[in-house]
């Protein structure tokens, strides 16, 4: 009975570690990112890192468990939602979500629709919407985009 009572103690430490090592294996063999492991460092029990992609977006990583938020700031307003840190991290995390053929998923149709850019013509946004048993809260400014990509509390 202990043995089993431990087991389920260790599960959600097990989902914590693939999360981290989900975002950060996906950010160092990406050729959009390339973030090296030395990159990424630990501030409690939150990993973070900070980068500039496309010259344009500074984005900022935080790991903590099994939730990513992704912080962006642009030199100009941001014109292409698909191609932004929210939308590639959270095309990896949600499952089958990242697919580029004509025979995609619903969770690759959804995530394609979240970010498509004629639904965020607003400059202030908000969205959440849950996908596959994960939430995400999308919230974009004229120059900054965030967004944070959780499970969903049972």
């Amino acid at each position: 009975m202990k043995n089993i009572l431990f087991i389920f103690l260790l599960l959600p430490l097990s989902a914590i570690a693939n999360m981290k090592d989900t975002v950060m294996e996906y950010m160092r063999v990406s050729a959009q990112y390339q973030v090296k492991v030395t990159d990424w460092y630990k501030k409690n029990d939150t990993w973070i890192t900070e980068l500039t992609i496309h010259h344009n977006e500074k984005m900022k990583v935080t790991i903590s468990g099994d939730r990513v938020a992704v912080h962006s700031h642009f030199s100009k307003p941001i014109s292409d939602m698909f191609s932004s840190g929210c939308a590639s991290i959270s095309k990896e995390i949600i499952p089958e979500a990242g697919y580029w053929d004509e025979n995609a998923t619903a969770n690759t149709k959804a995530i394609n629709q979240l970010w498509s850019d004629k639904d965020w013509q607003e400059k202030f946004q908000t969205k959440t919407v849950v996908i596959d048993g994960w939430k995400i809260i999308a919230i974009k400014k004229p120059l900054e985009l965030s967004c944070v990509i959780e499970p969903v509390s049972v």
